[in-house]
């Protein structure tokens, strides 16, 4: 696990004074840890505790930390600090925080970066936003990854705790960037070993490596729309207990619109959300310029009448590059006796439950990985 904590230091330099913040960091790349070491005159905390008003921090100066937890890190986990620093020249302190050194901290890598101010996304979460703040912070959300994108990468890893905002000018800033890519297109294994628990509620349907699907920047706006999704609802779309639930959840289940969790939501902004949560990544926006575009919409709507009146979404969503669809043509009888065999066995092992005396938990895994595998031969 990777926390991050601010480093107020005076004029002894950015290491001169540092706090480490507790064990509710981020699991993926170095999403900040809690809100509250964002915020000027905290106080310093004692190792391994939230903060306390025990110890007075001077101004901050601007720089933040990504430590391990452990003193003993797992190779995975230098390897994502180390990657991170890899991209110091390919992120824009307008829209990323960015990795000033790699250092040792106490024995421990820890990586320095450019600290922006603002809050963490994800300290914020948990009720209902007001709309005109949502709208603010959304297009600004949209115009970060349009440029993470516009530099060829693909974050991997867009959730509320590798956010930072101000909530007053909707100035967004992205970090977390320990398993983004630079490849425009990057095949998933069927186990990837870079989603954890802690991304599990966020990851894309391609992510979870069970779609036979590549990863690209359309990943990034499935989990901006999980993130948007939370905003307005103070709920995620899914609640799930495992990571196989997570993947059919992530694949198979439809979320519920967001107007229908939050009646004085406009439909229009629903729809968007709900846009951006579609299973496939043909069905989503093809840019965060297109989303972008259709924010900005509500806002006028917004600002203008109060309201936000219904409108033909995505007119603006062009595609910069040509994506050849990843879906299967012509093999529809193929298709059909394959869901029909596996329909069969799901039925089948149901039904001889109590003959195999199988635990009810084993069979209940065996049947949703069996409906899981038959999302894989969908087509439209």
């Amino acid at each position: 696990m990777i926390v991050t904590a601010l480093i107020r230091g005076a004029t002894g330099g950015p290491a001169a004074l540092a706090s480490e913040i507790g064990a509710a960091g981020s699991s993926v790349g170095e999403g900040h840890a809690d809100q509250s070491a964002l915020a000027p005159n905290r106080r310093r905390p004692t190792p391994g505790r939230a903060c306390s008003d025990e110890w007075p921090l001077p101004r901050a100066i601007g720089i933040s930390a990504a430590l391990p937890t452990s003193l003993l890190p797992a190779p995975d986990t230098v390897a994502r600090l180390e990657h991170a620093y890899t991209l110091r020249d390919e992120l824009d302190p307008a829209w990323a925080t960015r990795p000033l050194a790699l250092v040792r901290r106490e024995g421990r890598p820890t990586l320095l970066m450019e600290d922006p101010g603002g809050e963490v996304l994800a300290g914020l979460i948990g009720r209902p936003w007001e709309v005109a703040a949502f709208l603010r912070v959304a297009i600004g959300l949209a115009a970060a990854l349009g440029r993470l994108r516009a530099r060829g990468l693909v974050h991997k890893a867009i959730r509320p705790a590798n956010v930072l905002v101000n909530g007053a000018t909707g100035h967004v800033s992205l970090t977390g960037f320990g398993i983004t890519s630079r490849l425009p297109r990057e095949p998933q294994p069927p186990e990837p070993r870079e989603v954890i628990p802690g991304a599990l509620a966020y990851v894309a349907p391609e992510q979870t490596g069970r779609m036979n699907r590549s990863v690209d920047h359309r990943s990034d706006l499935y989990a901006l729309g999980v993130t948007l999704y939370e905003m307005l609802t103070g709920a995620l779309p899914f609640a799930a207990s495992d990571p196989m639930e997570w993947a059919h959840c992530h694949i198979a289940r439809q979320p519920l619109p967001p107007a229908d969790r939050r009646t004085d939501l406009s439909l229009a902004v629903s729809a968007i959300i709900m846009k951006l949560l579609a299973k496939t990544a043909e069905e989503r926006y093809q840019t965060a310029a297109g989303l972008e575009g259709d924010l900005q919409r509500c806002v006028a709507d917004w600002e203008s009448h109060g309201t936000i009146g219904a409108f033909p979404m995505g007119q603006n969503d062009t595609p910069d590059r040509l994506l050849i669809p990843e879906k299967l043509y012509g093999r529809a009888s193929e298709i059909e006796a394959a869901l029909a065999e596996a329909n069969g066995k799901v039925s089948g092992r149901s039904g001889a439950a109590a003959r195999l005396s199988l635990p009810a938990s084993t069979l209940e895994y065996k049947i949703r990985t069996l409906k899981i595998r038959k999302e894989q031969y969908k087509v439209p």
